[in-house]
């Protein structure tokens, strides 16, 4: 089994009956130009399943290959995770010591290395103060995501929740860990995943990317995003900032398929570290949380247990599930940021692997939308979107995202009255979405008409009555609250 595996992995996919189900269903999502990037999938230690589909980078020159390697975003949080058990099987870190026993000027007295671990500690978010100071022309300076702790403390900011009383995602926990894991072990973070796991463990092609390194990354796949018209644009790192601690790894199937083997084996962390990481963090009430050490816990849409935790960082987005009730695991590695299909894809694995159907792949709407409008009268669009609205079982997916940025494509280009008809359709496929009417909002003001923008807005305060934004914006309109 996948949990006690001992026998050296397959080096190419095994015949199993998922496998060419699985293939098919990643080609139809190839096919609508959705799934592009690098998939594993294994069962009973063996792969059944590896291919690399679509394109390196948004040029459409260069076919990803097996080698490839992505950014894996919050994936990274399992190796911070890792590494901190290391240090606490070596003796250099307790989980329920205080943060400040490690960094001396942590702000924040009560909070323990095991609320960072599980996203309990209430810490106000720091990723915009770090995205600020990339934009800032007068700080060309690497953006290392250091001094995380003496920011906080300058600040003065106040904790968002009393620590271990809630649970709330916090990347600025993690990025905290990397400094309390950099102080224990004497030596950077980079260096110490390397020589703790990566070469070890024979993960050639993974790395923390540092200015150091990053020119060494490849191959490698670049991120992109495809914008209203449908051409693709760039959407890569951002020029000179390097993530640490909550994100920030490079890496291919192959190597985190040798990650997840270390894992179960106990060559990664102890099976007690292991069993610590996997175990549902408890709030001060004594309530459970699913969600451990770097790693998601909620049970799998069919009702079994999961390990999983995903990924999403520019125009990455990437997921690595294992589930010990079907003795599987999958990883998927994608650099097209319109690609929503992750989860879905996830689910749909899992579903095939448990001997069902899944869900079809969905064509994404906006693409079908955006040729309507360039082709057909106003009319015949609101009567296909009509049909396609209503339509069960759906054949389009009206992402929010996606469909919102047509119509500001639209609203760029001048044209008002299309994009009231694609913001329109976005409110009708997401209806408890403030954004959605936020939209409209705009694209009535930008035909003129101030009555349709008032009653969007006044949507937003049916739905969210305490939106100072939605207020403010009346009042700029003239309107009495």
């Amino acid at each position: 089994m996948l949990a006690v595996a001992s026998a050296p992995s397959t080096a190419h996919p095994v015949e199993d009956p998922a496998a060419q189900r699985i293939a098919r269903y990643l080609e139809a999502c190839r096919d609508i130009e959705v799934c592009n990037g690098s998939y594993l999938v294994m069962r009973a230690d063996q792969v059944i399943y590896r291919n690399a589909i679509g394109h390196a980078s948004s040029t459409g020159d260069e076919p990803i290959g097996p080698d490839h390697a992505f950014d894996i975003g919050s994936i990274s949080k399992q190796f911070t995770a890792a590494a901190v058990m290391r240090l606490v099987e070596n003796g250099r870190v307790r989980l329920d010591d205080r943060v400040a026993r490690y960094v001396p000027s942590f702000p924040y007295p009560d909070i323990t290395v095991r609320h960072l671990l599980t996203h309990t500690s209430g810490l106000p978010d720091l990723i915009p103060h770090y995205s600020r100071r990339s934009e800032s022309v007068s700080a060309p300076a690497p953006v290392l995501f250091r001094g995380a702790v003496e920011t906080l403390a300058d600040k003065a900011l106040p904790l968002r929740f009393e620590p271990g009383t809630r649970h709330e995602y916090s990347n600025t926990g993690y990025i905290v860990l990397a400094d309390v894991v950099e102080i224990a072990a004497d030596v950077p973070i980079a260096e110490f995943l390397s020589r703790t796991f990566f070469v070890p463990l024979g993960m050639t092609r993974t790395r923390l990317r540092t200015p150091e390194n990053e020119s060494s990354i490849k191959p490698r796949a670049y991120g992109f995003a495809t914008r209203g018209d449908g051409q693709r644009r760039p959407m890569d790192q951002i020029a000179n900032v390097y993530l640490r601690g909550a994100g920030g790894i490079y890496s291919t199937a192959r190597d985190l398929q040798i990650w997840m083997r270390a894992i179960l084996e106990g060559k990664a962390v102890s099976a007690s570290s292991w069993k610590a990481a996997t175990t549902p963090a408890r709030l001060t009430d004594g309530s459970a949380v699913p969600y451990g050490f770097g790693l998601s816990l909620k049970p799998s849409k069919l009702g079994t247990s999961r390990v999983t935790h995903g990924g999403h960082w520019r125009g990455f987005k990437s997921d690595l599930t294992l589930w010990p009730t079907h003795d599987a695991a999958a990883v998927q590695l994608t650099n097209n940021g319109e690609d929503d299909s992750v989860e879905q894809v996830r689910d749909a694995v899992e579903h095939i692997l448990a001997g069902g159907a899944p869900s079809p792949v969905l064509e994404p709407a906006h693409r079908a939308l955006s040729e309507r409008l360039d082709r057909d009268s106003l009319q015949s669009v609101e009567q296909w979107l009509d049909t396609e609205l209503a339509a069960r079982p759906a054949r389009y997916d009206f992402g929010e995202k996606q469909v919102n940025q047509l119509g500001y494509h639209l609203l760029k280009r001048k044209m008002a009255d299309k994009a009231v008809l694609v913001f329109r359709a976005n409110t009708r496929a997401h209806p408890a979405s403030t954004n959605t009417y936020d939209s409209l909002a705009d694209a009535h003001l930008a035909k003129g008409d101030r009555s349709q923008a008032l009653q969007a807005l006044r949507q937003i305060l049916q739905l969210d009555p305490g939106s100072s934004s939605a207020k403010d914006r009346l009042r700029s309109l003239g309107e009495e609250l």
